[in-house]
């Protein structure tokens, strides 16, 4: 494999763990407001808002440059279950925890939600052989914007 083929490979997949580290650090930022007296959901939300554009960017420039490939695929499905799937579950979490004042077994299974569905539906489109059909038309919510859904009403709700 040529080193130009390396650095157009390594492009498109930068941007996708760029969009990781957003999603890692958007959990982390979420922890610290729960345990410190600091109050970091807002900054937590904008990394996913800036997750979401990586996550559009990826796979364009993949495709681009012609260097689209099942790593890729896979390593942005697992980018996306991190930042789009397990971020707004943490997310609700938080926002549950801090009403309730407490943990329990249905907070935890409702903030779970998007973790699980979202995981499944990543499963099932990487799974589908059908690639004509995931060119036309979404199967399903597309996890990035289930991201922005919950992170925007939670802006909305506790400010």
């Amino acid at each position: 494999m040529s080193i130009n083929l390396i650095l157009k490979k390594s492009i498109a997949n930068s941007l996708t763990i760029f969009n990781l580290i957003l999603g890692f650090s958007s959990i982390i930022l979420i922890g610290l407001s729960l345990i410190d007296d600091c109050y970091y959901i807002d900054l937590a939300c904008l990394l996913i808002f800036i997750a979401t554009l990586f996550d559009v960017c990826d796979g364009k420039v993949a495709r681009k440059l012609g260097t689209s490939g099942d790593f890729g695929k896979q390593i942005d499905s697992l980018a996306d279950v991190v930042s789009f799937c397990l971020v707004p579950s943490f997310l609700l979490f938080f926002y549950f925890y801090n009403i309730l004042g407490d943990w329990s077994l249905y907070t935890i299974l409702f903030s779970s939600f998007p973790l699980v569905f979202g995981a499944i539906r990543l499963a099932k489109f990487n799974t589908s052989s059908d690639d004509i059909d995931k060119k036309s038309y979404y199967l399903g919510l597309p996890t990035p914007a289930n991201a922005i859904f919950i992170c925007s009403s939670i802006l909305l709700i506790m400010d």
